[in-house]
């Protein structure tokens, strides 16, 4: 069983700071408040409602019989970006109405999709994704967490198709909005679900990587005489995708889900070297876990 720190979502999500996690979580952070005017997100708003009109403008210049299913689900993806943007400032009266746009693209787009695309992994982690962020904007996480399901099966079969840098940035936003929905909700028993496609995505990661694996290693052990780690700028996409499968292992609080930790460390060489996943390591290693391999 886990130690009472790690029990304890808050401690490491950073629950009950209002300013930690506004940065970590927007949606999270006194909803429905009005805040002071930001002036990076009143240029993101602006830009994004630009973004829109120039998205609906080419959509206007298609021609009656052309697919237009991809212009209509970038503009689903900006409207759900400025439902964001204006739930962060607590304009959720607003937000709703962009989210709700964004869904009817969505609708939209679905429906003009060619059958190709229709039965295409990738193309579900597209619009499974964008349908499960407006869910969550909307407040309706009992669907949205129903859909990130969906959404994590079709993107660990999509790692395995022709695309892997795309699937791989899908899979990263996913699995972020599968550990931002249940942390909106104090819900740690509701990622136990999530474990199976999590292993799945683990796996569809290594078989990647066939040609050249990383070889299977003992979980390095950090003492109080290690240097802290260093961030050396932007983490990659495949180790914020293993910081994120780690939080959600960590939150289920069961022992089983921490053997999945283990693996991670064990056959990921990325994560034996990111500073992120290092200090989670070095804080799992402080309570008494993972000390041997």
């Amino acid at each position: 069983m886990l130690s009472s720190q790690l029990q304890d979502v808050a401690s490491w999500a950073g629950k009950g700071n209002v300013d930690a996690l506004q940065r970590q979580f927007p949606q999270a952070a006194e909803p429905g408040v009005p805040r002071a005017a930001n002036p990076e997100v009143d240029k993101a708003r602006e830009l994004t409602r630009m973004r829109i009109e120039a998205l609906r403008a080419q959509l206007r210049r298609e021609d009656s019989g052309s697919p237009t299913y991809e212009a209509e689900l970038e503009v689903c993806r900006a409207f759900i970006s400025l439902g964001q943007l204006e739930r962060s400032e607590g304009r959720d009266q607003v937000a709703k109405e962009a989210m709700l746009q964004g869904l009817e693209h969505l609708a939209s787009a679905r429906e003009q999709a060619t059958a190709s695309h229709d039965e295409s992994a990738l193309w579900r982690c597209q619009t499974v994704l964008a349908q499960a962020l407006a869910e969550i904007g909307l407040s309706r996480f009992s669907e949205a967490k129903a859909t990130l399901h969906e959404a994590l099966g079709a993107a660990a079969e999509a790692l395995g198709g022709g695309d892997f840098v795309a699937a791989e940035q899908l899979a990263q936003e996913i699995v972020d909005a599968v550990h931002n929905a249940h942390e909106q909700t104090d819900d740690r028993k509701g990622l136990e679900v999530f474990t199976g496609e999590l292993q799945a995505l683990l796996r569809a990661l290594r078989l990647h990587a066939a040609v050249t694996p990383d070889p299977i290693e003992r979980v390095p052990v950090i003492t109080a005489a290690d240097r802290p780690p260093v961030s050396d700028g932007r983490p990659s996409v495949t180790a914020r995708l293993l910081e994120r499968v780690v939080l959600i292992c960590i939150a289920t609080g069961r022992d089983k889900d921490m053997e999945i930790v283990r693996k991670v460390f064990q056959e990921f060489r990325i994560a034996r070297e990111s500073p992120s996943l290092l200090r989670l390591l070095a804080m799992l290693q402080s309570s008494g876990h993972l000390l041997e391999s």
